[in-house]
């Protein structure tokens, strides 16, 4: 602020003011002040006009004794803990900060706190090639953000930016101030603001893979899958699925969940690839059905095929439940593999647990001796 108000070319006494004071007073802000305050402003301003030395050196004088006297009675080690415990944060600044904070090394935890977010979004993102400013702007960045917030997942562009706005302050305002200058920090509960931008760092969550596959729901194999690192609409998807299907295998009905409820849907499975289709139909406000097969399936609803669906939830359970639903891979480029590697190896299983079966059940021979 300071800097902005010498480019603007403020006049010393004033900056000398702001500096002292905290505040600006002006012609239209006047009226909110007390008189205390006015009086002190025009101390500070009475000080500044009788100085007759060089008045960058009266005002870094200033700023050094505020990023100094920046303290408070010391307190007790029970009253540390107890006002650190208060405040709830994520448990690596816990891990990181609380004993240094107790100690009442205040800088250190500062420093450490931020240290274990960098390392954390690092950690999270495979990032490692990166630091500072550009880190966060690679990972918040609003257009396609590797760590991004609920909201954003539903559309909601302007979260994403101001928490990006906010890990950007935390590296410039906070993180280039302390780890760049010589500044003594006593002062808890300040320390305690600085670590309270990070809180939300729990609240983040890593971009997930949409992952849509389409079942052979007799033979119980994946027929087909599309994989996307955005959470596209389920309707994106169907037709790159249906028409892997139909490649693999001519089916004469393609059943899907309401999410699929889309006459364009029903006009590629029913005139291109001849075959009939079962969504059931999503509820709207509104009680007008539009399109010619959703209008059909609003009268004559197979209930008994739609059922079929199920096993594709039971087969994308199993997937889960023997490879696991988490991936060790960093880079979406790998996690895609990751994924497509674990569907593929459910086929194999599933193929090599018929085979055992149909020679249990025609050999004749003993398997243990």
């Amino acid at each position: 602020m300071v800097e902005i108000m010498r480019d603007a070319e403020i006049s010393s006494h004033i900056i000398y003011a702001y500096v002292k004071t905290g505040r600006m007073v002006t012609e239209e802000n006047i009226q909110f002040l007390s008189e205390e305050d006015i009086d002190e402003w025009n101390h500070f301003i009475n000080e500044s006009e009788k100085f007759e030395g060089d008045f960058n050196n009266l005002i870094e004088n200033a700023l050094c004794e505020l990023s100094t006297d920046i303290s408070c009675p010391d307190l007790p080690k029970e009253a540390l803990e107890l006002l650190f415990d208060i405040y709830k944060f994520h448990p690596i600044l816990v891990e990181r900060c609380r004993d240094t904070f107790v100690s009442n090394i205040m800088i250190d935890t500062v420093r450490n706190g931020i240290m274990a977010i960098l390392a954390e979004i690092k950690d999270v993102t495979g990032r490692f090639d990166l630091d500072g400013s550009d880190l966060i702007n690679c990972v918040f960045s609003p257009n396609k953000p590797i760590l991004e917030t609920g909201m954003y997942s539903l559309g909601d562009i302007n979260e994403q930016k101001g928490v990006h706005y906010i890990f950007l302050g935390f590296i410039l305002a906070i993180r280039n101030q302390f780890f760049h200058r010589d500044i003594y920090l006593k002062n808890p509960y300040l320390v305690l603001q600085y670590l309270s931008y990070s809180k939300r760092t729990g609240k983040l969550r890593r971009s997930f893979l949409k992952t849509s596959i389409s079942v052979d729901t007799i033979k119980k194999v994946i027929l087909g899958w599309k994989i996307s690192q955005k959470t596209d609409h389920d309707v994106k998807h169907a037709k790159t699925l249906i028409r892997q299907s139909n490649r693999s295998r001519k089916s004469r009905c393609y059943v899907m969940d309401k999410g699929y409820d889309s006459e364009e849907i029903h006009t590629l499975i029913r005139e291109e690839i001849k075959a009939d289709s079962i969504v059931p139909l999503r509820e709207r406000k509104r009680k007008r059905i539009n399109g010619k097969y959703r209008k059909q399936l609003n009268k004559d609803f197979d209930k008994i095929k739609y059922n079929r669906r199920n096993i594709v939830e039971t087969i994308i359970s199993v997937v889960k439940r023997k490879f696991g639903e988490t991936l060790r891979a960093r880079k979406v480029r790998n996690q895609v593999k990751e994924v497509k590697v674990k569907l593929i190896v459910y086929n194999i299983n599933k193929k090599v647990i018929q085979l055992l079966w149909i020679k249990l059940r025609i050999s004749t021979e003993p398997i243990f001796l």
